[in-house]
């Protein structure tokens, strides 16, 4: 029953949930599509290159599945064991088979994960419950207002 009655309020948070990770899907498109995929962490399911999959991979973080190890893959620069481009031209694209070659921005990432995580993990999590525990009060306070104790000595 609880349920049922935070439904309207916890689609509102949820919607507005959604509209979040849609702005930061775009975010992280503008950040981070040119970074060059790293094996195991940025690769054709997990990567920023268009909305959709930067979406899926928001979606991924939001469940604290890795994202550690992901912020760490979009925030490598060039070195000997990572060679990537610093500022990639089309040129730099068509050479390599229009994939990412470009190094990644450790602020950025960092900025980008934490503001990410504190928002979506931490205060809309925190605000599903928040409603689902204040609409538990109300049904409770509610059916303790029927049965009053006129109520049950006229019952007795």
């Amino acid at each position: 029953m609880t349920l049922m009655i935070s439904f309207p309020a916890m689609a509102n948070i949820g919607s507005l949930l959604l509209l979040l990770n849609l702005i930061y899907s775009v975010l992280g498109v503008y950040l981070f599509a040119e970074v060059k995929p790293t094996p195991g962490l940025i690769d054709s399911v997990t990567n920023f290159q268009s909305v959709g999959r930067a979406f899926i991979t928001l979606i991924r973080i939001m469940t604290g599945e890795g994202w550690p190890k992901l912020m760490e893959a979009l925030s490598r620069e060039y070195s000997t064991n990572f060679q990537c481009v610093e500022n990639p031209t089309f040129e730099d694209y068509r050479g390599n088979n229009y994939q990412p070659v470009g190094c990644g921005s450790r602020i950025s990432a960092k900025f980008f994960f934490f503001s990410y995580s504190l928002l979506i993990c931490t205060i809309f999590m925190k605000l599903f419950i928040a409603i689902i525990l204040q609409t538990f009060q109300q049904t409770t306070e509610r059916e303790n207002k029927f049965m009053s104790t006129d109520i049950s000595e006229h019952f007795k």
